[in-house]
């Protein structure tokens, strides 16, 4: 999957000229992990990453430099952006939005909507699932990090 994220920013930055940073590019159909940077009402600009998890996080996070040789990978997850390559992806009029909520204990799946996501970005820099359907984001849910 991240090869297939790579290939279509490499051909976007391609066609775009030099810029590392392209306006927009597509992204196949299915869900991407990654982070939101910036977002309005109809764009949301995406830096896709890999969340990583038990002997491939390891490996990754020790030749990433991220943890030593023979260390534990901290939670058994790893996340991994070595690029800072983004994608500005058109979202749909009313995507759904799931966040995790913490109160007396942490829970998935809490609803709320894409105005509330876009006003929260600045303080809250957790990771996201984009589902994209038609090149065009449909769902966001955000990544439990404890």
């Amino acid at each position: 999957m991240r090869i297939a994220v790579l290939l279509a920013l490499v051909l976007t930055v391609s066609a775009c000229g030099s810029s590392s940073h392209p306006k927009t590019t597509a992204l196949i159909d299915g869900y991407h992990f990654g982070f939101i940077r910036g977002g309005n009402e109809t764009s949301v600009t995406f830096d896709p990453a890999d969340f990583l998890t038990g002997d491939f996080a390891y490996l990754v996070a020790v030749r990433e430099g991220a943890i030593k040789k023979g260390d534990a990978v901290p939670n058994d997850y790893y996340l991994s952006n070595p690029s800072t390559a983004t994608a500005t992806l058109p979202v749909s009029e009313h995507p759904g939005v799931t966040v995790v909520e913490c109160d007396a204990g942490c829970r998935m799946g809490a609803t709320t909507t894409w105005a509330s996501l876009r006003r929260s970005l600045r303080r809250h820099p957790w990771p996201w699932w984009l589902r994209i359907r038609n090149g065009v984001v449909v769902r966001f849910d955000e990544q439990y990090r404890p």
